[in-house]
């Protein structure tokens, strides 16, 4: 599991399921960074060693998708406006989109919006977020241990969320368990 699910998936799942933001309506997620604008490149930005993995989009589609499910259906754009690197003393074609919009219908129902780039200049917008709102209230996460919830007509109120609804990491243990289950058959 990616570390964005972590360590508060058990508290969004609980408010999700609480229904304290009543229908889900929109789903907003933003991965911004300036990380394809470094003038060498970066092995994300080489075809041979990413392969089809585009900025976090992998990492975030699997946290969407534990927290308010799947695309029903979806339409992307993609840009890549810095389309050649020097690697060496050699130019390198880029093939790795550096901009993309993502926008469809998540299976509950909610339209879902998501922005990725890695061409982010200026050094006040990088940065990952997840708004979730619904017609009961609205539920905010910074990625970075921020957490909101603005309740309707109301205004965002910091979350100090529950120790027993935060989970810590747990990749390798889940991997060890998964090798486990396989010899177990």
């Amino acid at each position: 599991p990616p570390p964005t699910r972590m360590p508060y998936e058990p508290f969004f799942r609980q408010v999700l399921d609480s229904g304290e933001l009543g229908e889900i309506t929109l789903v907003e997620l933003k991965s911004v960074s300036g990380a394809n604008l470094q003038p060498g490149l970066t092995w994300r930005e080489r075809i041979e060693f990413s392969g089809q993995q585009v900025l976090l989009m992998g990492i975030f589609a699997e946290t969407l998708n534990a927290i308010v499910g799947p695309y029903e259906s979806l339409s992307a754009q993609t840009a890549t406006p810095i389309d050649t690197k020097i690697d060496g003393d050699k130019p390198y074609r880029i093939q790795i989109p550096q901009v993309v919009t993502i926008s469809g219908r998540l299976t509950g129902g909610a339209l879902a919006v998501e922005h990725h780039t890695g061409m982010a200049c200026d050094n006040s917008t990088p940065g990952n977020s997840l708004t979730i709102w619904g017609t009961k209230g609205t539920l905010r996460y910074g990625f970075d241990e921020e957490v909101w919830l603005a309740a309707a007509g109301g205004r965002f109120r910091s979350i100090d969320v529950p120790e027993g609804l935060r989970r810590g990491w747990q990749v390798e243990r889940g991997y060890v368990g998964a090798v486990r289950a396989a010899k177990a058959g």
